[in-house]
Order: structure tokens, then C-alpha cells, then sequence
């Protein structure tokens, strides 16, 4: 036996081990433990997140992809307050029925991205939160002394989501070789939270509250408890080849004096909407 046989058995069971270790990661949640209960924290419980990649193939979303998407049915260009409220239901419907465990949203399907476990500010254990740009001293308020966490978790409805299952048809070889297109109707959104208290922030006042294992500011280290989080707002972008630029993104903006205790605040005003559409800026 030559001495490349062996090299070449070695060779093949590494290459293996990648393969297998790719697979699981692909499909990781999150790599931290959930925190044990704390009745201190504000908020409903979280069973745990658990990331959905069973994304849609093209051909087959091409057949079964038959929604009347509301906003869709809405003329931005006449009623852009309509459009942005039929939007934005669109992202919440069922989903906060099931508290954004998107696999059991009975309306429509949402799934996750994958590999946003990795790193110091990867998926939080509870709702699969990552960490974003933070909010500095006095960036939203007077009484804002110090440097706040913001963490968010986005989702993508079916048009949007054949894009992920294309480039990740094989979870161990992501497939960038064509150019990427979502296709109309894709819809991507993304929640955002604040560790910022409402008596830092009175916009926050009466915001949904979510719990999160974030960063340990002392440490500056993963916790391993769980912190009450504040909804900020929700980022929205869409792709509507009715308009010029074929996409538009929102911003929801939660506003303080709302009672409600979930995302959508029941269809009232108590969202505000910024929209940037080609080169304009709209307040709503």
C-alpha cells in the first residue's frame, strides 16, 4: 500500500467531519443555554427560540405562492398611510399570536437566516436576537447617561426566503456563483429592541418587553441571565415593482402612551412611520 492511500483516507474523513460540523451549524439556534426563570424580569416567559431554515424552493413557491398580499392591493403614490398600516399587519399577523416562534404562525410562513449564532453577540437563546449598533448617551433622550444595547432578530416571508434556499440549497456549500434576486412580494422585517429602561427613555414608556441574554456590561462577556429588552421599532423593506425603485423600507417607530402589550398596538396610532422611498423622506 502506498503511502498516499492513507493521506487520501485521512483527506476524505476530514473532509467529513467539515461537512458534518457545516450541517449542524447550519441549523444551530443559538449557542448559549437558556437562563433559568426569573419573576424580577417584566415580560411573558420564552420557551427558548428555534431558528426555522427549511426554506422554500423556487419552483415549488412559483406553484404554491398564491397570496393576495394586502399592501399589494393599496396605491402607494395615493394612500401611502393605508399601504405602510396593510404592510405592516402583513409582518404581524399570527405572528404575534405565537410570540414570533415563526414555525407555528398559523397565518402565513416566516423564516430565520442562518449562521447569525456565531461570535460574542450572536442569537440570543430566548428570541434569537443579535446585537446591533448600540444607542448612545443622550442619542434619544436627556436623561440617557449611558450606552445602550440594541438587539434585533429578522424575518423573511416565502418570496424572500427562496432566496436563502437557493444559496443554501447545500447547507456545506453556499451557492454566491448567480446574481441574487428576490422576487416580488418578498418581504423582509426586523424587530428591534433596547436595554434602555422607559425611565431612561420615556418614549419607551408601555413598549413590549421581551428577555434577553445579552452582553454583561461588566464583563463585557455573555450574561448568563436574561434582561428585560424594550421594543424601539420595526425595519421593513419590500420589493413592489410598481414602484420607481422597485423597493421600499419602513421604519416603525414605537411611541409612548400606548397600552399595549404587544408589537402591533392594535391598529392605532401609536406607531409612527418613516419612509424613505427613491431620493424623498416622509413623515406619517
Amino acid at each position: 500500500m502506498s503511502i498516499g492511500t492513507p493521506l487520501a483516507v485521512t483527506a476524505a474523513l476530514w473532509f467529513r467531519d467539515r461537512q458534518s460540523e457545516a450541517r449542524r451549524q447550519f441549523s444551530t439556534s443559538s449557542m448559549w443555554s437558556c437562563p433559568t426563570a426569573s419573576s424580577s424580569l417584566a415580560g411573558p416567559a420564552s420557551p427558548g427560540f428555534v431558528l426555522r431554515n427549511d426554506y422554500p424552493a423556487t419552483e415549488s413557491l412559483r406553484a404554491a405562492e398564491t397570496e393576495q398580499r394586502a399592501w399589494e392591493q393599496v396605491d402607494w403614490t395615493t394612500e401611502p398611510h393605508k399601504y405602510l398600516l396593510a404592510l405592516r399587519d402583513y409582518c404581524l399577523e399570527g405572528n404575534e399570536d405565537v410570540d414570533f416562534a415563526v414555525a407555528r404562525n398559523a397565518k402565513r410562513d416566516w423564516w430565520h437566516a442562518p449562521w447569525l449564532h456565531t461570535g460574542r453577540g450572536g442569537r440570543d437563546p430566548l428570541h434569537g436576537l443579535t446585537q446591533e449598533r448600540p444607542i448612545q448617551p443622550y442619542e434619544l433622550s436627556d436623561r440617557q447617561h449611558r450606552k445602550a444595547q440594541t438587539w434585533a432578530c429578522g424575518y423573511f416571508n416565502a418570496p424572500a426566503a427562496s432566496v436563502l434556499g437557493k444559496i443554501w440549497k447545500d447547507p456545506t456549500r453556499p451557492d454566491v456563483t448567480d446574481e441574487i434576486f428576490f422576487p416580488p412580494g418578498s418581504v423582509i422585517f426586523k424587530l428591534l429592541f433596547s436595554q434602555a429602561t422607559s425611565d431612561e427613555m420615556p418614549l419607551l414608556e408601555g413598549a413590549p418587553v421581551w428577555n434577553a441574554v445579552i452582553i454583561d456590561e461588566k464583563t463585557q462577556e455573555r450574561s448568563m441571565e436574561a434582561t428585560a429588552l424594550r421594543l424601539v421599532q420595526m425595519d421593513v423593506m419590500a420589493k413592489d415593482p410598481r414602484l420607481e425603485g422597485r423597493w421600499i423600507f419602513a421604519t416603525y417607530i414605537f411611541c409612548a402612551g400606548s397600552s399595549a402589550s404587544n408589537v402591533s398596538t392594535q391598529k392605532k396610532a401609536h406607531l409612527r412611520f418613516r419612509i424613505k422611498h427613491s431620493d424623498k423622506q416622509i413623515c406619517i
